[in-house]
């Protein structure tokens, strides 16, 4: 029924492109604007490939974030995830403004290059490389003064909880090698319905769900002050958090009455969520539990010990709530490991293979690796493409990213 729902809101919408005269004809080829993200005017998902299809999977890439840069020859260029063989539209973060071939930028060989008078913005070489922790702090007064609502001092390079950062980068749609991404390492998540067996069977029988989900700001909805997703900054296009999304991926893929009670909480580390697990955690009897702790147990401190300790306590709590309750550990992204932070000893990747000793020691309990995946993407993409603040608030790039990688849990 949600499915059929979301197809006649496509139809009346394409019938309005038809009446109206919608513009189908991106920068450099055409582009079917039914929406621009895969949600429509209302918030309701309309188009999952758009949204939540594995971006880096088939031949068309939606809205990659990238950030041009004026280098130290001059030029003011990006480059994609992968090498377009096709434009299909160059826009600014919001969507909401189209960049014209020829008149803002030029393609070739892979590489985006702005032209003289291009209205799109960038950041300079020293900008986007300042780092305290290498020394790297060369700005000019005019750099200096450019970097509006940015601040270089507390974490040593870029940082923002605001939009200052999302202004200027742009959404490049476009068409690539349908192969391109299986020279990716960490593009691999695995189906794992198997673990899941109980909640993706209610699922597929139409069955009510309850899912709780426990985790830091990149999982809580819109958190204030946070920039877990273009909603989450309070800037178009509005794009849900991950846990949202994830919601709004379920309904859409399947007609369960699906109920999900989000805990995430800003700021918060393992610590917090078994300190403050009585009156949260036992008051629930999930179908699912997705634990989604890491990004600041890792730059606050929390030993592998801990953290292995204080997730198996999370997992017992809900459990003896549900005893059949099954769980879903996430790996958490890495973040800019350029930044200045005092505890460094522990980096993101320490603490996957936490999660797979859990996962182990634990029945019917799953990994979304978002780590190696970020650690992939990373090597071909900047923390400034893929946070909004630069350090680890998501951008919705990476919250599809997010979405994606939950959902491949239960789609073959």
């Amino acid at each position: 029924m949600k499915k059929l729902v979301a197809l006649l809101v496509a139809i009346l919408l394409v019938s309005c492109c038809f009446v109206s005269g919608c513009d189908t004809n991106g920068p450099g080829g055409t582009e079917q604007d039914l929406t621009l993200n895969g949600y429509d005017e209302d918030g309701n998902l309309v188009e999952y490939e758009k949204a939540y299809d594995p971006f880096w999977e088939g031949n068309t890439v939606y809205n990659e974030s990238v950030v041009f840069v004026k280098g130290q020859d001059g030029a003011i260029t990006a480059k994609t995830l992968f090498t377009p063989t096709k434009i299909l539209a160059v826009r600014d973060s919001t969507l909401k403004i189209s960049y014209e071939e020829g008149v803002d930028y030029t393609y070739a060989d892979g590489v985006f290059t702005l032209t003289e008078n291009s209205s799109i913005p960038f950041f300079t070489y020293n900008q986007v490389n300042y780092n305290a922790g290498n020394g790297t702090t060369t700005l000019t007064e005019e750099e200096s003064a450019d970097l509006v609502g940015i601040d270089v001092t507390t974490y040593g390079v870029m940082w923002t909880e605001g939009a200052a950062i999302a202004m200027r980068q742009c959404a490049i749609t476009y068409e690539h090698n349908a192969d391109d991404w299986k020279n990716m390492n960490g593009f691999d998540q695995t189906w794992q319905g198997d673990l899941l067996a109980t909640t993706l069977g209610k699922l597929e029988n139409g069955e009510p769900v309850d899912i709780l989900l426990y985790g830091d700001s990149i999982t809580s909805v819109n958190a204030a002050g946070t920039g877990a997703s273009s909603a989450g900054i309070g800037r178009e296009p509005y794009f849900p958090c991950w846990a949202q999304g994830f919601e709004d991926a379920l309904n859409y893929k399947y007609d369960s009455q699906i109920t999900v009670h989000n805990l995430g909480e800003g700021g918060w580390t393992t610590y917090q969520g078994v300190l403050y697990a009585k009156g949260r955690l036992d008051v629930y009897t999930p179908d699912l539990f997705v634990v989604a702790f890491g990004m600041n147990d890792a730059t606050n401190g929390i030993t592998l010990e801990q953290y292995k300790s204080n997730i198996q306590t999370m997992i017992d709590t809900v459990r003896g709530m549900n005893p059949a309750a099954e769980v879903i550990l996430v790996a958490t992204t890495n973040r800019n490991m350029s930044m200045v932070w005092p505890n460094n000893s522990i980096r993101h990747s320490d603490l996957l293979p936490i999660l797979e000793e859990l996962a182990e020691e634990n029945e019917n309990t799953a990994i979304c690796d978002m780590t190696s995946f970020s650690a992939s993407l990373f090597s071909v993409k900047e923390s400034y493409e893929c946070f909004y603040n630069n350090i680890n608030h998501p951008i919705d790039f990476m919250v599809r990213a997010y979405v994606s990688n939950m959902m491949k849990l239960f789609l073959k």
